[in-house]
């Protein structure tokens, strides 16, 4: 992929993701199977584009679960999805998800809102579930 962008003066890899500015920066993301896509898209509201490699898999046992992986589950989402034979594609691909700021955006939001819980309001309902675990631990030793 680098080779294959090196001469686009739009394209930077960045591997060093303690530099937030990339983030505000860029117009997408390109990612593997990483949460941090997930996390980049929803704060940021911006594509990701996956590259389609095997699955990193740190449960074998997932499968047992019978639940789908929010990292498989919304990929699609959130981007697209481009097979690594199809690397020579990549820059048009790119500006393909990145034509649609305003529906990839409201997309994003979209999906944030149905998945990320308490959304603006965590701290009241972490406090509140904290609050009440506490309260009936001291109930349960008096």
């Amino acid at each position: 992929m680098k080779k294959n962008l090196q001469n686009n003066r739009h394209f930077e890899l960045e591997q060093d993701i303690r530099n937030s500015n990339s983030f505000f920066l860029s117009d997408c993301m390109i990612s593997d199977w990483s949460g941090a896509a997930i996390e980049y898209a929803f704060a940021f509201e911006k594509p990701v584009l996956y590259i389609d490699i095997p699955k990193k898999v740190n449960n074998p046992d997932y499968k047992n679960l019978e639940i789908i992986p929010i990292e498989e589950k919304i990929r699609t989402q959130i981007g697209a999805i481009i097979s690594p034979l199809e690397l020579s594609n990549l820059s048009s691909k790119i500006e393909s998800l990145c034509l649609n700021n305003d529906q990839n955006k409201k997309k994003i939001e979209a999906i944030r809102e149905e998945t990320v819980f308490n959304l603006g309001k965590s701290e009241k309902y972490g406090a509140k579930y904290l609050l009440e675990s506490i309260t009936k631990k001291n109930e349960e030793q008096n």
